[in-house]
């Protein structure tokens, strides 16, 4: 599983978000379920695609709620950290 990570990671470039794990592909500057693994584990839909997260209008709809103290710290810094992306849903992953 670690090397199935590792290789995702070396091998998603984003477009719209449809190919692409939202939590196990280095789409951004980080694998987002390692960045934020409590937060990981409450993820109603761990294989959600960026696109369909992005999709969302509150974060609060793909979890299982309540969350822990720690998780709700992790889902306020992955809020601030997605407003600083680059998203184009216009164009394709590769």
């Amino acid at each position: 599983m670690c090397l199935n990570t590792i290789y995702r990671g070396v091998a998603r470039t984003l477009g719209d978000g449809s190919t692409v794990s939202f939590w196990d592909d280095l789409w951004s500057d980080l694998i987002m379920s390692a960045q934020y693994p409590r937060l990981h584990s409450y993820a109603r839909n761990k294989s959600i695609s960026v696109q369909e997260l992005m999709m969302h209008e509150d974060l609060d709809d793909i979890f299982v709620l309540p969350l822990s103290t720690q998780a709700y710290e992790e889902m306020m810094d992955l809020q601030n950290h997605l407003v600083t992306l680059e998203y184009d849903d216009s164009t394709v992953d590769f």
